[in-house]
Formats: structure tokens, C-alpha cells, sequence
């Protein structure tokens, strides 16, 4: 059976409802790692653990030695729990097909293949799919656009709370890496008392600065307020590790296509803008600005310059430092 989400596997595992085999793939190493690491801890007791769960390692097991472990009758326990993680290095992992066809009732096999999604048209996962004991649950990204509505709907799965300006100043500053994001929100969990998250939370326990970071510089782009963005701009060059061009580039050009996109529905109230953008009310107004301060053609000429510092931040017919990438880029933009 396949599963959209990791979360429809893990509300059944906390029912107790347990499959002989587990195949866990795709790019997205986060959620596969968020089933694996459940079973391991909450399938079997700590007195079960000692001699009835076997963590192996894909680069330094073959099939054999999985399926040794595997068909083993579990002691003093119901279960037993064989994990392969790193599967994606098992040379032999195919000659599992012939046991996930027919697997010991009495043992859970996960098989974490992370980073890369198996491909469905071999043999062996043809069948797996069509088999009802079969967990199959493909982990894909989560996208840019979609990022800032996960991170809202983690971290109220933890009990808390994020105002819709931290959660974008949180998501900007670490983009998609999922387990980066919780784990800094975890860290922010541990220092707070009330269960609030706010911008000033978000800047204290993440390292990022409240004035001069990403959020800010396009805020004041968006606004055209030169005095502003060359202010940001100094404070950013300063220490271009916390704050790489070559991160913040992306969020540029994405600003600017979703301006563009505004630009097409620039007469919708703001909340029915905001659901046009994928993006919280609360932002309109910066897409609206840019709209207003640079129209189309000077959007489309501000993409055509992100572009053009992208390519000289990757070295293309440019060899001065990152500092002067973004010193080129800002002056641009405001010229128009």
C-alpha cells in the first residue's frame, strides 16, 4: 500500500497497526528518517531493544545477512525490528524481493533508501505495491512556495506558536533543509517559556540578524527605498557567511516572479491576493510596493539582473568577490 505522507504511516504505527515491511525512498531524507527513527524507538520496549532490534548499515550488509536478522523469532517481545538505513548502498537489495513477497509476521523490515527514489518499474517494487502489507511511502521535497506553510504546521504540531513574520524570516534564512528548520526550532522550544515564536525569539536563537538580513534587503528593494537597502547591503557584506548571495539570489527572483504574478491581479483585495501568491496577507503590501515602484518592465529588468549576478556569483566572465556581485545588483535595481 502506498501512503501520501508520512504522517498516515505514523498515525497508524501509534495505533499499533504494524506492516511486515516498510520501503521508505525519495529525495527528501527528513520524513524517511521521521518513520525510521519512530519504529526504532516506540515499537519495542527497552528491554526488547537488547535482542530484538537489529540496526544495519546498506554499504556493509548483502541480503543474506539482512535476512538472517529478519527471520529470527523475536525474544521476550512480539516483534522483532530489522532497520536497513543508507539502503540505497546495498549492491543486492533486489534479492529482498522474493522475502517482502512473503515476510516473517513477526518482524518489522524497514528499507530507508534516502536521497533517491527507487525506481517503480523494477520488478521487485512492481510487485511490493501491489502487495497489501507492503508500507510504501515515496518522500518528496517540499517546495520553496510551499515551505512556509510546513514550518507553520510543525511547529504547531509541537505546541507552539509563530507569527507569520518570524516563520518567513525563519524559512528565508534556512530555506528548505527540514532537518536544519527543526532543529532550530526545537533549540527555540527549549528557550522560550510561553510557546510564542516572534521575529525578535526567531533572531535570538537562530543567529540571524533582526535589521540586515534577506527578509529585510527585499522589503526595502520592494519599497525602492535606496538610503535603506544600501544600509542593508553594507551590514550584509560584512559577513557574507551568514548571509551568501548566492542564497539569497533565489529569493530575489522569486520575489520578483510572484510581483509579476501580483501585477496580473494587482485589483484583488489583499486576502484574495495573498491566496493567488500562496503567501500570508500580511506580505501583500511588499508585492504591491514593487509593483507600484517598478512595473513590469522594470520587474522584468530586475529578473534579467539577478539572473546576469547569479551566473557571476558561479564564476561566469566575472572573478571579483561576492560583496561586489551585490554591490552591482542593488544599483542596478534602484537605477532600473
Amino acid at each position: 500500500m502506498e501512503y501520501k505522507s508520512s504522517e498516515g504511516i505514523l498515525k497508524e504505527l501509534k495505533a499499533g497497526q504494524y506492516n511486515p515491511v516498510y520501503l521508505l525512498h525519495g529525495e527528501e531524507a527528513f520524513f524517511i528518517d521521521q518513520v525510521s527513527d519512530y519504529i526504532e524507538e516506540h515499537v519495542l520496549d527497552d528491554g526488547g531493544k537488547a535482542f530484538n532490534l537489529s540496526v544495519l548499515y546498506g554499504r556493509e550488509v548483502d541480503s543474506k545477512q539482512v535476512l538472517d536478522h529478519a527471520r529470527q523469532f523475536p525474544m521476550m517481545a512480539s516483534h522483532r525490528v530489522v532497520i536497513i538505513k543508507e539502503a540505497r548502498g546495498m549492491k543486492d537489495l533486489a534479492k529482498l524481493g522474493s522475502y517482502i513477497e512473503q515476510p516473517a509476521p513477526q518482524t518489522l523490515l524497514v528499507i530507508a533508501h534516502k536521497d533517491k527514489a527507487i525506481d517503480g518499474r523494477i520488478g521487485w517494487v512492481r510487485k511490493a505495491k501491489k502487495l497489501d502489507h507492503v508500507a510504501i511511502f515515496k518522500s518528496v521535497p517540499i517546495r520553496d512556495y510551499n515551505i512556509e506553510k510546513w514550518v507553520s504546521g510543525y511547529i504547531a504540531s509541537q505546541g507552539l506558536s509563530i507569527t507569520p513574520e518570524a516563520n518567513r524570516l525563519l524559512c528565508q534564512s534556512l530555506g528548505t533543509d527540514l532537518s536544519k528548520i527543526t532543529n532550530e526550532v526545537e533549540k527555540i522550544q527549549l528557550n522560550i517559556e510561553d510557546g510564542k515564536i516572534d521575529v525578535d525569539v526567531v533572531t535570538r536563537n537562530v543567529g540571524i540578524s533582526k535589521e540586515f538580513n534577506v527578509f529585510e534587503l527585499i522589503s526595502a528593494i520592494a519599497k525602492r527605498d535606496a538610503a535603506r537597502v544600501q544600509f542593508i547591503t553594507t551590514q550584509m557584506e560584512a559577513n557574507t557567511k551568514r548571509e551568501p548571495i548566492i542564497k539569497l539570489l533565489p529569493q530575489l527572483g522569486a520575489f520578483v516572479e510572484k510581483s509579476l504574478v501580483a501585477l496580473q491581479h494587482i485589483n484583488k483585495d489583499d486576502r484574495s491576493l495573498s491566496s493567488v501568491l500562496g503567501v500570508h496577507w500580511m506580505f501583500v503590501k511588499d508585492y504591491k510596493s514593487a509593483v507600484r515602484n517598478y512595473g513590469e518592465g522594470g520587474l522584468r529588468r530586475m529578473y534579467t539582473y539577478i539572473v546576469e549576478a547569479d551566473g557571476r556569483v558561479k564564476g561566469v566572465n566575472y572573478r571579483r568577490g561576492d560583496q561586489d556581485v551585490l554591490k552591482e545588483l542593488v544599483g542596478k535595481i534602484l537605477l532600473g
